[in-house]
Protein backbone atom coordinates (compact mmCIF):
# COMPACT_ATOMS: atom_id res chain seq x y z
CA UNK A 1 0.00 0.00 0.00
CA UNK A 2 2.83 2.47 0.50
CA UNK A 3 4.06 1.52 -3.07
CA UNK A 4 0.80 3.33 -3.38
CA UNK A 5 0.88 6.15 -1.38
CA UNK A 6 4.78 6.91 -1.12
CA UNK A 7 5.18 5.82 -4.92
CA UNK A 8 3.05 6.27 -7.40
CA UNK A 9 0.15 8.96 -6.19
CA UNK A 10 3.17 11.39 -5.60
CA UNK A 11 4.75 10.94 -8.94
CA UNK A 12 1.47 11.51 -10.58
CA UNK A 13 0.55 14.21 -8.54
CA UNK A 14 3.10 16.20 -9.39
CA UNK A 15 3.56 15.52 -13.02
CA UNK A 16 -0.37 16.42 -13.27
CA UNK A 17 0.31 19.43 -10.89
CA UNK A 18 3.39 20.50 -13.25
CA UNK A 19 1.28 19.73 -16.27
CA UNK A 20 -1.43 21.90 -15.00
CA UNK A 21 0.77 24.81 -13.91
CA UNK A 22 2.36 24.78 -17.26
CA UNK A 23 -0.87 24.65 -18.72
CA UNK A 24 -1.64 28.13 -16.36
CA UNK A 25 -4.47 26.89 -14.64
CA UNK A 26 -3.16 27.67 -11.80
CA UNK A 27 0.33 28.46 -10.41
CA UNK A 28 2.03 26.64 -7.32
CA UNK A 29 1.23 29.84 -4.66
CA UNK A 30 -2.44 29.14 -5.16
CA UNK A 31 -2.20 25.51 -5.05
CA UNK A 32 -0.62 25.70 -1.74
CA UNK A 33 -3.26 28.29 -0.55
CA UNK A 34 -6.24 25.93 -1.13
CA UNK A 35 -4.09 23.23 0.45
CA UNK A 36 -3.76 25.45 3.48
CA UNK A 37 -6.83 26.81 3.64
CA UNK A 38 -9.42 23.74 2.53
CA UNK A 39 -11.75 22.51 5.05
CA UNK A 40 -10.32 19.59 6.56
CA UNK A 41 -12.30 17.79 8.92
CA UNK A 42 -11.75 17.16 12.29
CA UNK A 43 -9.87 13.72 12.34
CA UNK A 44 -7.90 15.05 8.80
CA UNK A 45 -6.74 17.83 10.46
CA UNK A 46 -3.84 15.53 12.09
CA UNK A 47 -3.02 14.53 8.82
CA UNK A 48 -3.09 18.03 6.96
CA UNK A 49 -1.20 18.63 4.18
CA UNK A 50 2.38 20.22 4.02
CA UNK A 51 2.72 23.26 1.09
CA UNK A 52 4.45 22.05 -1.85
CA UNK A 53 7.82 22.72 -3.29
CA UNK A 54 8.84 23.24 -7.05
CA UNK A 55 11.76 21.22 -6.66
CA UNK A 56 9.69 18.39 -5.33
CA UNK A 57 7.60 18.65 -8.20
CA UNK A 58 10.27 18.47 -10.79
CA UNK A 59 12.02 15.40 -8.80
CA UNK A 60 8.10 13.65 -8.66
CA UNK A 61 8.80 13.20 -4.83
CA UNK A 62 6.16 14.84 -2.79
CA UNK A 63 7.54 15.37 0.41
CA UNK A 64 4.04 14.25 2.57
CA UNK A 65 3.64 11.32 4.95
CA UNK A 66 1.65 8.22 3.63
CA UNK A 67 -1.53 9.44 5.53
CA UNK A 68 -1.23 13.30 4.46
CA UNK A 69 -0.67 11.84 0.81
CA UNK A 70 -3.81 10.19 0.93
CA UNK A 71 -5.67 12.86 2.36
CA UNK A 72 -3.92 15.26 -0.69
CA UNK A 73 -4.69 12.78 -3.05
CA UNK A 74 -8.83 12.09 -2.29
CA UNK A 75 -9.62 16.07 -1.62
CA UNK A 76 -6.86 17.55 -4.75
CA UNK A 77 -9.87 17.11 -7.33
CA UNK A 78 -11.96 18.87 -5.14
CA UNK A 79 -9.12 21.72 -4.34
CA UNK A 80 -8.36 22.55 -8.00
CA UNK A 81 -11.48 21.62 -9.79
CA UNK A 82 -12.25 25.53 -9.96
CA UNK A 83 -9.21 25.92 -12.00
CA UNK A 84 -9.12 22.94 -14.73
CA UNK A 85 -11.04 22.27 -17.51
CA UNK A 86 -12.62 19.03 -17.14
CA UNK A 87 -11.95 17.53 -20.46
CA UNK A 88 -7.96 16.92 -19.99
CA UNK A 89 -6.60 14.34 -20.26
CA UNK A 90 -4.33 14.34 -17.32
CA UNK A 91 -7.19 13.71 -14.97
CA UNK A 92 -5.93 9.61 -15.25
CA UNK A 93 -5.91 10.46 -11.61
CA UNK A 94 -9.02 9.68 -10.94
CA UNK A 95 -8.81 6.39 -12.26
CA UNK A 96 -5.32 5.94 -9.99
CA UNK A 97 -7.66 7.18 -6.98
CA UNK A 98 -10.56 4.41 -7.84
CA UNK A 99 -7.22 1.75 -7.79
CA UNK A 100 -6.00 2.86 -4.07
CA UNK A 101 -10.05 2.54 -2.92
CA UNK A 102 -10.00 -0.54 -4.15
CA UNK A 103 -7.19 -1.65 -3.04
CA UNK A 104 -7.56 -0.25 0.35
CA UNK A 105 -10.68 -2.42 1.23
CA UNK A 106 -11.00 -4.40 3.97
CA UNK A 107 -12.78 -7.45 1.78
CA UNK A 108 -12.56 -7.75 -1.66
CA UNK A 109 -14.65 -9.67 -4.14
CA UNK A 110 -13.59 -11.41 -7.31
CA UNK A 111 -15.54 -8.90 -9.31
CA UNK A 112 -13.72 -6.10 -7.74
CA UNK A 113 -10.37 -7.75 -8.59
CA UNK A 114 -11.79 -8.16 -12.24
CA UNK A 115 -12.48 -4.26 -12.17
CA UNK A 116 -8.75 -3.32 -10.32
CA UNK A 117 -7.25 -5.04 -13.19
CA UNK A 118 -9.28 -2.95 -15.81
CA UNK A 119 -8.43 0.05 -14.05
CA UNK A 120 -4.66 -0.86 -13.76
CA UNK A 121 -4.93 -1.08 -17.54
CA UNK A 122 -6.19 1.95 -18.20
CA UNK A 123 -4.38 4.08 -15.97
CA UNK A 124 -1.06 2.33 -17.32
CA UNK A 125 -2.44 3.20 -20.68
CA UNK A 126 -3.45 6.84 -20.02
CA UNK A 127 -0.18 7.53 -18.14
CA UNK A 128 1.86 6.81 -21.12
CA UNK A 129 -0.47 8.68 -23.30
CA UNK A 130 -0.56 11.46 -20.74
CA UNK A 131 3.24 11.85 -19.79
CA UNK A 132 4.45 10.06 -22.80
CA UNK A 133 6.55 7.89 -21.19
CA UNK A 134 5.32 3.91 -19.96
CA UNK A 135 4.96 3.34 -15.42
CA UNK A 136 8.14 1.16 -14.68
CA UNK A 137 8.57 2.64 -11.25
CA UNK A 138 6.52 0.70 -8.47
CA UNK A 139 3.64 -0.89 -11.17
CA UNK A 140 1.02 -1.11 -9.79
CA UNK A 141 0.31 -4.17 -11.47
CA UNK A 142 2.45 -5.92 -8.43
CA UNK A 143 -0.34 -4.61 -6.13
CA UNK A 144 -2.83 -6.76 -8.22
CA UNK A 145 -0.20 -10.27 -7.79
CA UNK A 146 -0.46 -9.77 -4.06
CA UNK A 147 -4.11 -9.10 -4.21
CA UNK A 148 -4.57 -12.49 -5.70
CA UNK A 149 -2.47 -14.34 -3.39
CA UNK A 150 -3.02 -13.11 -0.30
CA UNK A 151 -6.69 -11.25 -0.44
CA UNK A 152 -7.62 -7.84 0.87
CA UNK A 153 -3.82 -6.23 1.53
CA UNK A 154 -5.77 -3.69 4.87
CA UNK A 155 -4.40 -6.91 7.08
CA UNK A 156 -0.67 -5.69 5.77
CA UNK A 157 -0.90 -2.36 5.94
CA UNK A 158 1.70 -0.79 7.92
CA UNK A 159 0.00 2.93 8.74
CA UNK A 160 -0.77 2.56 12.57
CA UNK A 161 3.21 2.31 12.47
CA UNK A 162 3.56 5.84 10.96
CA UNK A 163 3.69 8.13 13.95
CA UNK A 164 5.77 6.31 16.10
CA UNK A 165 8.21 6.20 12.80
CA UNK A 166 7.92 9.79 12.82
CA UNK A 167 9.01 10.30 16.45
CA UNK A 168 11.47 8.13 16.41
CA UNK A 169 13.19 9.95 13.31
CA UNK A 170 12.79 13.14 15.27
CA UNK A 171 14.72 11.38 18.07
CA UNK A 172 18.26 10.24 15.73
CA UNK A 173 20.93 9.87 18.39
CA UNK A 174 18.77 8.88 21.33
CA UNK A 175 19.08 5.58 21.83
CA UNK A 176 16.92 5.12 24.86
CA UNK A 177 13.94 7.46 24.12
CA UNK A 178 13.78 5.66 20.55
CA UNK A 179 14.12 2.30 22.15
CA UNK A 180 11.39 3.53 24.91
CA UNK A 181 9.27 4.78 22.63
CA UNK A 182 9.24 1.72 20.57
CA UNK A 183 8.07 -0.82 23.37
CA UNK A 184 5.57 1.87 24.43
CA UNK A 185 3.79 1.49 20.62
CA UNK A 186 3.57 -1.64 20.38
Amino acid sequence: MHDLLEGILPLVISKMILHFIKRKFFTLDQLNNKIKNFKYGYREIVNKPCSIDYKQLINGKINQTAAQMWLLAVNLPIMISSFIDESDSVWCFTVLLRICRIVFLDSISQFQVYLLQELIEEFVIEYKENFFQSYKENDPKSVLVFIKLLGPLKPFWCMRLEPSTAISSLCKGKSKIVSTLHLLSQ
